[in-house]
């Protein structure tokens, strides 16, 4: 697994963050020793679930719970394992579970280099926040594209 690291500490005025590449989480880990992380996933290590909002389902624990259940369906028992991320607003809610990569490794690679491991979550959702902010219409019921 190729690492990609932004470095949002060393932002200057206007500049992009520095950036650098490394083999695997491990390698980033032991060159960031103590810091902070906010880990992004790539789409490719993730299976994503769009819930139909005819279901009504009102709380992240009850789109857990489903997501849960279409992911285990699909995918067969492993998939009971796989962490999930969700999502819940309004009508429109969300699943993305990791099934090919092992969170718990990561997080041990992490507490071995005193990496404060602060939240993994799907790649696309980097950028959505400053999105909406930037754009409040984005936020908006109905299809959105980016």
């Amino acid at each position: 697994m190729i690492v990609l690291s932004w470095d949002i500490a060393r932002r200057g005025g206007g500049e992009s963050p520095a950036t650098a590449r490394f083999d695997d989480f491990d390698a980033w880990c032991a060159a960031n020793e103590g810091c902070d992380a906010r880990l992004f996933v790539s789409g490719h290590l993730l299976h994503s679930l769009l819930i139909d909002p005819a279901l009504t389902l009102v709380d992240e624990e009850a789109v857990r719970a489903y997501a849960g259940q279409q992911f285990a369906h699909y995918h067969g028992a492993p998939a009971r394992q796989w962490p999930l991320a969700v999502w819940a607003d309004g009508p429109q809610a969300g699943a993305c579970a990791l099934h090919a990569l092992d969170l718990d490794a990561l997080r041990a690679s992490a507490a071995r280099h005193g990496v404060r491991l602060r939240s993994v979550a799907p790649l696309w959702s980097a950028g959505l926040g400053s999105l909406t902010a930037c754009v409040p219409a984005f936020a908006d019921a109905g299809p959105r594209a980016l």
